[in-house]
């Protein structure tokens, strides 16, 4: 199993009515992909961040192989959403481990 976690910053410019919008749109897109890309174990995306947080979004996902988060990060679908995160963000972080 791989884990796969990424964390995004939004853009200063991007304002809190479109963050809260934008956020709940890739909630939803990304969490759609577990049962459109074969190999996906789970996704989930937290929005809800705490005050104490210093991003304001994360992925947690698991997949059944490195070679199945390959095909996820290749997949049309999860470009099509990470083209629409891209605009949105100044920051993102990952890390991938092996379970």
């Amino acid at each position: 199993m791989v884990r796969h976690v990424v964390f995004w910053n939004y853009d200063e410019k991007i304002s809190n009515n479109e963050r809260i919008g934008s956020s709940k749109k890739i909630k939803s897109d990304l969490e759609a992909l577990g049962s459109v890309v074969d190999g996906v174990v789970s996704i989930e995306v937290s929005i809800d961040a705490l005050d104490s947080s210093n991003v304001d979004i994360m992925l947690d996902s698991l997949f059944e192989s490195k070679e199945a988060l390959i095909n996820y990060q290749n997949h049309p679908e999860h470009k099509k959403v990470g083209e629409f995160v891209k605009v949105l963000m100044c920051s993102r972080k990952c890390f991938d481990s092996v379970e």
